[in-house]
């Protein structure tokens, strides 16, 4: 052991003397004259080990170096024995002091992250002259708008322009009518966030008209308005369609005679066939159980909207474990809903593939074929069977809801005050003969109904929040700073 030690201690002191071995040394190389190599070489061997020191062993200890003086043995034991017991010690100690580093250098870049993280937030909460709104906080953001209760305090507390923030998505609510009004006539104000979510439809592919921005959007709505007007949209010959359905669904209401229900759903079904009918010339029963079944996912889906843009709003959401981001966001929701929309959709584009006549298109999918087939069309540059599918469902989407809910909340105002009601019956018979249902044409002859209607917009809530907007610009409104890209909803 002695002798390791000491092999251990002359290895750490260094190379750097070799004059003292020839005086130190003379015994081994006497009894290592047995061996099969020559005195030198055993000289050799020894001095590469004790050379540098002069505290070494009496020679009567180093004898048994002469097993070891041949080099294929000398070679592995100067490895072995490097450590001595002051050296293994301090290797020992190597690990702990591996992890002291890792942990220090772990520290540091999380303090750097916070600092990037807090310089963030208060360059975020402390713009000059950006609207107002609750505490906002790094990562998580401020308090959540879930419900309209939500809005209307912070519309008490902060104003009618109040900024609040999801995760990373800053949202900006504008709650007054005339604030709303000032900034749809601001082109800075027109476009869309360029969230994946609003695209589930197309796997993230921009299309339709809802959802787009710049000139596929200015193509899509300005194809659609001239159309739609020309099949009867805002003219009388669009009343024969409004009053067929109206007829079978005043037949459905009987069926409720007497009876407290809630207004039936076949409200949704019957308004969907009136825009239906322009877009693809088809109508559904009332009780057509498959498109029931299919309103009522969207109904679903549209209550779910918040958990489906969470991604967009929590980007951290992505790298989550697939199972626990199905939970969050509702993915076998929305990809029932989905495949239904794209069957539906993709059925009627199909079915007018093949019945197309050119010279005659008789609807929106007609006209849409014919303007994406033709290579010298400017407003068909972005046209394409994905894009024509997802116009159709933005139009589907449109006739199934806000529509209907307009009528219930209708029905439910009248209910609620019945004298208005006896007077709307009052001028309505006054006005239009009892075997026929009022039109179009005489709606400038019933002011009151006319009243009792824009009475009903006014106070119902159709839509809390409307659809999302964003700034295409660095602007302003009333005072306040909108940076570009800025998110912005309608509240009323």
């Amino acid at each position: 052991m002695e002798c390791e030690e000491e092999a251990g201690g002359n290895e750490t002191v260094g190379y750097n003397s070799t004059q003292s071995a020839p005086s130190q040394h003379p015994a081994p190389s006497t009894q290592s004259a047995p061996s099969t190599q020559s005195a030198p070489s055993t000289q050799s061997a020894l001095s590469t080990q004790s050379a540098p020191s002069t505290q070494s062993a009496p020679s009567t200890q180093s004898a048994p170096s002469t097993q070891s003086a041949p080099s294929t043995q000398s070679a592995p034991s100067t490895q072995i024995k490097f450590g001595s017991s002051r050296m293994m010690h301090d290797y020992k100690g190597g690990p702990g002091e591996v992890r002291h580093l890792l942990r220090m250098l772990l520290e540091a870049a999380l303090f750097v992250l916070f600092l990037l993280l807090f310089r963030a937030w208060w360059l975020t909460d402390r713009g000059e002259n950006m609207p107002p709104g609750p505490t906002i906080y790094p990562i998580v953001g401020s308090k959540y708008v879930k419900k309209v209760q939500d809005a209307r305090d912070m519309q008490r507390k902060y104003g009618n322009i109040v900024r609040t923030r999801m995760g990373q998505s800053e949202i900006v609510l504008l709650c007054d009518y005339k604030i709303i009004k000032e900034a749809f006539l601001k082109m800075e104000f027109a476009d869309r966030p360029n969230w994946r979510s609003f695209h589930i439809l197309t796997e993230g592919r921009e299309a339709g008209v809802i959802f787009t921005n710049g000139q596929r959007w200015h193509n899509a709505r300005r194809f659609l308005l001239r159309n739609l007007r020309e099949l009867g949209m805002g003219k009388n010959q669009l009343d024969v369609i409004i009053l067929e359905e109206a007829k079978v669904l005043v037949e459905e209401f009987k069926k409720f005679d007497g009876k407290a229900s809630p207004p039936p759903k076949c409200i949704n079904i019957a308004v969907l066939n009136v825009i239906w009918q322009m877009v693809a010339s088809r109508r559904y029963d009332l009780n057509d159980a498959e498109i029931a079944d299919f309103l009522r996912v969207m109904k679903s889906l549209h209550e779910d909207s918040t958990n489906i843009i969470l991604p967009d709003i929590f980007p951290i959401i992505n790298y989550l474990p697939n199972f626990i981001k199905k939970v969050i966001t509702k993915e076998e929701l929305v990809k029932k809903a989905v495949a239904k929309a794209r069957a539906i959709m993709e059925e009627n584009i199909e079915i007018h593939k093949q019945e197309l006549d050119r010279n005659h298109p008789k609807d929106v999918i007609d006209e849409y074929l014919v303007e994406m087939d033709k290579e010298d069309s400017d407003i068909g540059f972005f046209f394409s069977e994905d894009d024509l599918m997802r116009t159709t469902f933005d139009l589907f989407g449109a006739g199934f809801d806000t529509t209907a809910s307009t009528l219930r909340w209708m029905i439910l105002y009248m209910a609620a005050h019945p004298e208005v009601q006896q007077k709307v019956q009052r001028e309505i018979d006054s006005v239009v003969p009892r075997d026929k249902l009022p039109s179009h044409q005489e709606r400038a002859s019933l002011p009151y109904l006319d009243a009792a209607i824009h009475e009903v917009l006014r106070k119902s809530s159709l839509i809390p929040f409307a659809l999302h907007h964003a700034t295409t610009t660095d602007t302003t409104l009333r005072g306040f700073f909108f940076p570009r890209l800025s998110t912005w909803a309608a509240h009323r």
